[in-house]
């Protein structure tokens, strides 16, 4: 603070302690709603290996996952699925962390499977149509990154992907891509994308 000199350049570590009785996956779940992603991991790794619960599966494979620690993510997302077949999310987790580790054929058996159980889930849509694209099957991606962004019109990573494939599949479809990457660089001219779509 200005009142004390050098405190400016110091960084402070709160830890939170759960208060007694809190259920130990409640505490977690606070700390990973709130970012503490480090703090949280420990946490979920012990919570893993003494219980055989999807939530808490699916959560490790997650904070691994958004932590780089993608290899290490695979397993708990996997036994998520065993555990909860129907878990949509788990499989859109899967899904991703396959496609970051090259391995594109279980990258869409996976989102194909969360796609499946949720179709209007634009992020399971969006993932699956890059894939799609990634494989030169862009006529198939199309289908996807069309519902990703009628899904989640607000969402430029979704409305982009769908501009790159109609852009790819050349023709009457360019225009279309024009507009849509006019759209963004309109519509979110500070995000990212919107340099990309420039």
């Amino acid at each position: 603070s200005a009142g004390h000199p050098g405190l400016s350049q110091r960084f402070v570590r709160v830890l939170a302690i759960p208060r007694l009785g809190m259920d130990p996956k409640d505490y977690v779940l606070g700390l990973l709603n709130n970012g503490f992603l480090e703090d949280a991991l420990p946490i979920l790794q012990a919570l893993y290996g003494m219980l055989d619960d999807a939530e808490i599966a699916y959560n490790l494979g997650i904070c691994l996952s958004e932590l780089g620690k993608v290899a290490e993510c695979i397993e708990p997302l996997a036994r998520c699925t065993q555990l909860e077949p129907d878990h949509a999310n788990a499989w859109v987790g899967l899904g991703v962390a396959h496609t970051r580790l090259g391995h594109p054929e279980a990258a869409l058996a996976a989102l194909r499977e969360a796609v499946r159980l949720n179709p209007g889930n634009p992020f399971a849509q969006r993932n699956l149509g890059a894939v799609l694209m990634k494989a030169d099957r862009y006529d198939e991606a199309l289908g996807h990154l069309r519902q990703a962004a009628e899904a989640a019109p607000e969402d430029p990573s979704a409305l982009f992907g769908l501009a790159q494939c109609l852009d790819t599949l050349g023709g009457d479809k360019r225009k279309e891509a024009d507009h849509l990457l006019k759209d963004i660089i309109h519509r979110f001219p500070q995000h990212p994308i919107a340099e990309m779509a420039r």
